[in-house]
């Protein structure tokens, strides 16, 4: 029930940006297409009027929506903003697709420019080696679900996964084969975990799940999963199975993101002491220095 309501507020809000986006375009072509008609379609009102709502339409849409904006803007403004005054179906036809072409060019130029900047924001925080989030998103992602719990008391819990033996990986294999390795751990943590959990690389070879919404018990069955998923078969070129050790926490409501770190981090390493391969949750009293 939690995860369909995790669902339904995110289809909801989406949806509800997106259609305040649609109406906010809209508003502004009719703004600009009555100008036009109050100027009598002169030089005056071009094109400066439309080119606003290309650049709102490409803010969430990309590209796509800056070139469907340019287009509709052509349709219903081409014919009324003439180059001259002079009159005819072939001067007239002239007219439109010049415009047309004009409002092309802007908008996708436009919608470029803003899916240059989305990808850079994007690389910024994914780790080039793996995939997933880097370090820095993490730290964003964890100090947003703390606010949130904060605000609401709902549950989110942190599972941290360190991959057995590596360090022995790497002086057989090689440090690219330990690459190799960190990249499908990556893959296989990310298909197993849901797709309202942030993966991503803590360092070196750590990694942290973030799981909204899950009481400690969910997390651990969560953590159980995963941990199956990286050892279920070898990663070439290793001929073994890859394990990890895990600890999960659930976040308190005292809880800062260095504190709830340290306790899965500290189960971890119970992890460890007991054999590795394995998941262990912290217990709810644990502080830290313990």
């Amino acid at each position: 029930m939690a995860r369909w309501h995790r669902t339904f507020r995110a289809v909801s809000r989406t949806a509800l940006i997106h259609v305040a986006w649609i109406l906010g375009i809209v508003a502004l072509l009719l703004v600009a297409w009555f100008v036009v008609l109050r100027t009598g379609g002169t030089r005056q009102a071009w094109p400066h009027l439309f080119y606003l709502p290309i650049v709102v339409a490409a803010l969430p849409f990309g590209v796509a929506g800056s070139i469907a904006t340019a287009i509709v803007a052509t349709v219903l403004c081409g014919p009324l903003t003439p180059l001259d005054t002079s009159t005819g179906a072939e001067q007239t036809t002239m007219n439109w697709l010049t415009r047309g072409g004009f409002f092309v060019v802007v908008g996708t130029v436009t919608g470029l420019i803003v899916a240059a900047r989305a990808r850079a924001a994007a690389m910024a925080t994914v780790d080039r080696l793996s995939g997933v989030a880097n370090r820095a998103r993490l730290d964003d992602e964890l100090a947003r679900q703390l606010a949130r719990i904060q605000r609401s008391g709902d549950a989110c819990s942190v599972a941290m996964f360190d991959l057995d033996d590596f360090k022995a990986i790497n002086a057989t294999y090689g440090h690219r084969a330990g690459d190799q390795v960190i990249t499908e751990a990556a893959q296989r943590l990310s298909t197993a975990c849901r797709a309202a959990d942030l993966v991503g690389r803590w360092g070196g070879e750590e990694f942290v799940v973030i799981a909204p919404d899950t009481p400690i018990d969910d997390a651990v069955t969560l953590a159980e999963r995963c941990r199956r998923a990286l050892a279920a078969s070898p990663i070439p070129p290793l001929t073994r199975a890859v394990t990890a050790s895990v600890g999960v926490a659930e976040a308190r409501a005292d809880d800062d993101v260095r504190s709830l770190v340290h306790r899965a981090d500290a189960a971890m390493y119970r992890a460890k002491q007991r054999g590795r391969d394995r998941v262990v949750a912290a217990p709810a009293d644990l502080r830290p220095g313990d």
